[in-house]
């Protein structure tokens, strides 16, 4: 067993997976990065390039979110390795902070799968 590193993450999103899946597949043919916005009643996660931007906000029923306001930016790329090789098919658990890696917690009859991806921290999106 690997002890993870203590991260400085200020906010925690737990929301669905297939909902999660989606939202990144979805943003996958926008952009290369995925920003990652947490306000105090909002969550939500946009993409963009030269031609298209797109944002995809989330209903209060479909996440609960504790922390402080976050904003950040993740690698389209890695987010897609992250969640095609998990199906565990009920919630996972999002932790972030402005410019902090991302922890990304999937769990499932005591069974516990993290990963944790650097940020963009680029201006490009």
């Amino acid at each position: 067993i690997k002890v993870v590193p203590q991260l400085n993450n200020t906010t925690t999103i737990v929301i669905r997976e297939k909902l999660f899946k989606y939202s990144v597949k979805h943003l996958n043919n926008v952009g290369n990065t995925i920003k990652f916005i947490a306000g105090v009643d909002t969550f939500k996660m946009c993409s963009k390039s030269v031609l298209n931007e797109s944002e995809i906000k989330f209903n209060p029923e479909d996440y609960s979110l504790q922390g402080i306001p976050a904003i950040s930016r993740y690698s389209v790329e890695y987010l897609l390795h992250f969640i095609k090789g998990n199906s565990f098919k009920y919630l996972l658990k999002l932790s972030f902070a402005d410019t902090y890696p991302l922890s990304i917690e999937f769990e499932n009859n005591g069974l516990k799968v993290l990963f944790v991806l650097a940020p963009k921290v680029s201006e490009e999106d």
